[in-house]
C-alpha cells in the first residue's frame, strides 16, 4: 500500500484482530537505500506508526498457534540488573543464529558482554555472541551489556508539598515505576511539564530528576526532553516524552534540532531548514506504551565533532478528542555539550 512521509497508519494483524503478536520493522530511504535490519518494535494486536520511508513490517501472527515454533524472547540487562526491556523477539522451529537477531553491540555507555540462559532449576549456559542453537522450548535470552562509563541517575519522589517520598538510584536505561496515593498525575518538578497522566509513572532512567505527584491533571498535552545528551562512542543521544490527556491520540514525534545552535528561543518545526542545519529528527518508537507518558529516543553520529554545541526541542503531535490536530513543545535547550 502506497502512503506519504509522515502519514499516520496502524498496521492491522493480518491473521486475527485480536491476537496479540510481536511486530518488527525494516525501512529503507534515499539515504540508506539497503535498509536497515528488522527491528523489534513492540508486542500489541497492531502496529501503529508514522511513515519513514519505504517500509517492511513482520509480524508473529498465528507463530504461537503454530506447536512447531517456540518463542525465543531477549531481554536488556545492565551490568547484570535486568531493565525489563525487550530488545527482539524471535518464533523459530530451526536453528537460530544470535547474528540475525536485533542485539546491538553498544549502547550509550554500555557494551554487550554476554549472552545467556537460565534453566528451571538456575543453570546458566553462556552463549557466544555470533552462536547458534536450536530452541526445544519457548526460552527467554539475556543479554548482558557492562559499562563502559559512570552512567547512573539520581531520581526523586516528592508529594505536592515538596516532602520527598521516594529516592532511587538508578543506572542509564534502568527501568523505573514511581508510585504516590491519590496522584492524578507526574511532573517534572523543576519545569513543570507533565511527564504521565495516571496514578503510576513508569519510565527508562536517563538523568538525575525530581519528579512531583499531583492530585490533579493538566488538561493539556505536554512534552519533555533532558537537557544533558547522552554521549558515547561518538554518538549523541537525545531523549525526550510526551504525556497526553485521555481522549488524544499520538500522530508524530521527535526532536528539532538546531546543529549551529544559531536560533535559542523559540525553536520549532517551521524553523526546520537544511540550509540552516536545523533538523526533524522524527522518532519512530516510544517506550512505556499502555500508559499516558511515554519516552522516546533519537540519536546521531557526531563526526569528529563538527557541531560541539547544539539547540534543541522536543515535539509532540497530537489529535485532541475532538480530532483537531495540536502541537506540544519542551522547553528549548540551548549550547547543549554536543562532544565526548
Amino acid at each position: 500500500t502506497q502512503f506519504h512521509y509522515g502519514d499516520y497508519v496502524t498496521a492491522p494483524n493480518p491473521n486475527d484482530p485480536n491476537e496479540i503478536c510481536d511486530w518488527a520493522i525494516r525501512v529503507t530511504t534515499k539515504n540508506n537505500p539497503n535498509g536497515s535490519t528488522y527491528k523489534y518494535m513492540l508486542t500489541d494486536k497492531d502496529y501503529i506508526f508514522n511513515v519513514r520511508g519505504n517500509t517492511e513490517i513482520t509480524t508473529t501472527a498465528a507463530a504461537a498457534s503454530d506447536s512447531a515454533n517456540k518463542q525465543v524472547k531477549f531481554m536488556l540487562l545492565l551490568d547484570g540488573v535486568n531493565t525489563g526491556k525487550v530488545l527482539d523477539v524471535q518464533y523459530t522451529s530451526r536453528t537460530l543464529s544470535f547474528a540475525n537477531c536485533n542485539l546491538p553491540d553498544n549502547i550509550p555507555y554500555y557494551a554487550k558482554s554476554e549472552i545467556y540462559s537460565l534453566a528451571a532449576d538456575g543453570t546458566k549456559t553462556t552463549y557466544g555472541f555470533t552462536g547458534r542453537f536450536t530452541p526445544s522450548s519457548d526460552m527467554t535470552i539475556y543479554v548482558d551489556y557492562a559499562s563502559t562509563a559512570p552512567a547512573s541517575y539520581t531520581i526523586k519522589l516528592v508529594n505536592e508539598s515538596g516532602d520527598t517520598l521516594k529516592t532511587v538510584s538508578a543506572v542509564f536505561n534502568e527501568y523505573v515505576t514511581l508510585s504516590a496515593s491519590g496522584a492524578a498525575s507526574y511532573i517534572n518538578n523543576e519545569n513543570g511539564k507533565t511527564l504521565c497522566f495516571g496514578s503510576e509513572y513508569s519510565f527508562y532512567a536517563c538523568r538525575d530528576i525530581t519528579v512531583k505527584a499531583l492530585s490533579t491533571a493538566a488538561s493539556t498535552a505536554s512534552a519533555d526532553v533532558i537537557a544533558t545528551p547522552v554521549l558515547d562512542n561518538g554518538k549523541v543521544y537525545i531523549v525526550g516524552s510526551f504525556a497526553l490527556p485521555e481522549g488524544c491520540t499520538i500522530q508524530s514525534f521527535g526532536i528539532v534540532f538546531d546543529a549551529l545552535a544559531a536560533k535559542p528561543d523559540n525553536l520549532s518545526l517551521a524553523d526546520v531548514s537544511k540550509d540552516n542545519y536545523i533538523f526533524n529528527l522524527s522518532a519512530s518508537k516510544y517506550t512505556c506504551g499502555g500508559q499516558r507518558g511515554n519516552q522516546f529516543t533519537v540519536s546521531f553520529k557526531q563526526n569528529s565533532g563538527d557541531y560541539p554545541v547544539g539547540n534543541y526541542v522536543a515535539y509532540a503531535i497530537y489529535t485532541d478528542e475532538n480530532g483537531n490536530t495540536q502541537y506540544a513543545y519542551s522547553d528549548v535547550i540551548t549550547g547543549a555539550n554536543l562532544v565526548g
